[in-house]
């Protein structure tokens, strides 16, 4: 299953508050976070998404995707990533491609590089350390008993500039000005969507080595984000 092997932006970090993000998309939302320095698969996310009236809003989702006709929870993959080559078809994702996209933001993401025998762990952002906006998917599980479980996935494609020196693919990071298309859940238009996905904004990102400390899920602190 895609996503269960050779992970991508594993780990990111949002330290940016919500009023940023909700003064971006001219929201109103009553969601509070913290900054988070390492945030982990099967944590919950910020979501930028299109709800049924049009309307943007802003929402919490688990970090790994189950689709609505999964029937055991527990055995089920729950990839963190999809790749924009094959996410119109895969049935995890096809239809969340169509129907459910959305935005995740972020600050920046991790990747590991062997160095020495050892696995170094890398940041990559913005040099100005301003928000990034992954490409996502969403989705919602609903069990027999009622209960509602909200999930995303990140879409990556393969790597360009500075990121391939740690990784060969990255998670597709959108510009503001395809912000409005690819939440748009009119649009079902598959090769206007992975058009939209080619024009990947990286030309912005540095790569720096960081603390070994982001390997653990339980150090969530600025020195996880730190050079060095």
């Amino acid at each position: 299953m895609e996503g269960e092997e050779n992970f991508v932006c594993g780990r990111f970090e949002l330290t940016d508050d919500i009023d940023t993000i909700a003064c971006e998309f001219n929201i109103d939302t009553d969601i509070e976070i913290s900054p988070n320095f390492n945030i982990a698969p099967s944590q919950y996310i910020i979501v930028v998404r299109q709800n049924e009236l049009g309307q943007n809003e802003i929402a919490q989702a688990r970090w790994g995707l189950i689709p609505s006709w999964v029937s055991d929870l527990k055995r089920s993959p729950k990839p963190i990533n999809a790749k924009i080559e094959t996410a119109h078809v895969k049935p995890f994702f096809r239809y969340a491609f169509k129907k459910r996209r959305c935005l995740i933001p972020a600050n920046g993401f991790f990747e590991w590089k062997l160095i020495n025998d050892k696995k170094q762990p890398f940041l990559i952002h913005k040099k100005n350390n301003s928000l990034l906006y992954f490409a996502g998917l969403w989705e919602l599980w609903q069990s027999d008993e009622g209960e509602v479980i909200e999930t995303a996935t990140i879409l990556t494609t393969k790597a360009v500039g500075v990121i391939t020196d740690v990784h060969d693919r990255m998670p597709i990071i959108l510009s503001k000005k395809i912000f409005g298309n690819w939440l748009d859940i009119q649009n079902e238009d598959v090769e206007f969507i992975q058009a939209i996905c080619a024009e990947n904004e990286n030309s912005h990102l540095e790569i720096v080595r960081v603390s070994p400390l982001v390997n653990s899920t339980r150090n969530n602190s600025p020195d996880c984000i730190k050079a060095i």
